[in-house]
């Protein structure tokens, strides 16, 4: 019994030390924020112990990795920091690889599936430094519109 209970303490104790959500939030800011939703959306951010899935709604951060979805009717909008506008679409998959200045000088997207758009902020004094990874893409240009 003693064995289990000095086992179950050191057990405890190696989680209270390994990162969570809580304290990856601190060492990881925020890089932008929902601005608007509709139908249901998640953000799944990986732990070093599990993947956490949180329901995303209006105001709710978004973090560097996280991984966006959107189920059948949903949109999603999301402001990044560096002014960067981007709406999902119904069904789709989005990661939010870095934000310029992070780790490189650019901010880097990543479709899975689905549809998005993106705005870079109007009279910026720099342009935004934007890189979307997607295996297939078809491209349209202003007034591409789809919520």
């Amino acid at each position: 019994m003693k064995h289990l209970f000095t086992l179950l303490l050191l057990a405890n104790l190696a989680l209270l030390g390994s990162p969570t959500l809580a304290s990856s939030a601190q060492e990881n800011p925020a890089i932008g924020h929902v601005t608007r939703a509709q139908g249901s959306a998640t953000a799944l951010t990986m732990t070093l112990i599990e993947p956490t899935a949180r329901r995303l709604t209006i105001g709710k951060p978004l973090f560097a990795g996280d991984r966006l979805e959107t189920q059948e009717g949903a949109r999603l909008e999301v402001r990044l920091r560096d002014g960067v506008l981007v709406t999902l679409g119904e069904k789709s998959v989005f990661v939010l690889q870095s934000l310029a200045g992070q780790k490189n000088d650019n901010t880097v997207l990543e479709l899975t599936k689905g549809v998005f758009r993106a705005v870079t902020p109007e009279g910026a004094s720099q342009p935004a430094h934007l890189l979307v990874n997607t295996a297939v893409a078809t491209i349209g240009i202003r007034g591409t519109e789809f919520w």
